[in-house]
């Protein structure tokens, strides 16, 4: 008989077990329970409830925080803690992306059998990741950092 595979195969638990496998082939270590002692996103992977949940919930707290960004009206002190928040959530950004990629192991063992299709270790497909984040990701954000700065710093001079 088949493994079962898709949503039957993480509904019974099929690839926690492909996982565990995986790990004692490759000899990775499973993350420390310190770290992560509670990981929400296995049960995500298993409900499609709680997947639209968060996803509901990323969506409502980017909207929130974008249209606080932009939504600074002719006030240059509103201007300069919107690019604060900006500038804060590029710092915060990018110390995931260096966390990522300077992990000696890999932090989240869901992926683990993800990977091989494309040719890439579990751990170097993170530290690309991280990478992606930290370098790349942080040029929009210092960009529309600038130019809030510059828009508060000319309304601030104008009033």
């Amino acid at each position: 008989m088949a493994p079962p595979e898709g949503r039957e195969a993480v509904a019974n638990g099929h690839r926690r077990c492909q996982i565990h496998q995986w790990c004692r082939r490759k000899r990775y270590r499973k993350p420390r329970r310190l770290i992560r002692p509670y990981h929400p996103k296995s049960r995500i992977a298993r409900h499609d409830a709680f997947y639209w949940l968060m996803q509901i919930a990323l969506i409502a707290t980017a909207w929130a925080f974008w249209s606080a960004v932009f939504d600074t009206r002719d006030d240059a002190l509103e201007t300069l803690s919107a690019s604060a928040a900006v500038a804060g959530l590029a710092g915060q950004m990018g110390l995931i992306g260096a966390v990522l990629t300077f992990a000696p192991q890999v932090l989240y063992p869901e992926h683990l059998p993800l990977t091989a299709p494309f040719g890439l270790t579990p751990l170097a497909d993170q530290q690309l990741a991280g990478l992606i984040m930290w370098v790349p990701g942080m040029l929009p954000m210092a960009v529309l950092t600038a130019f809030l700065l510059r828009r508060g710093w000319s309304r601030g001079f104008a009033a």
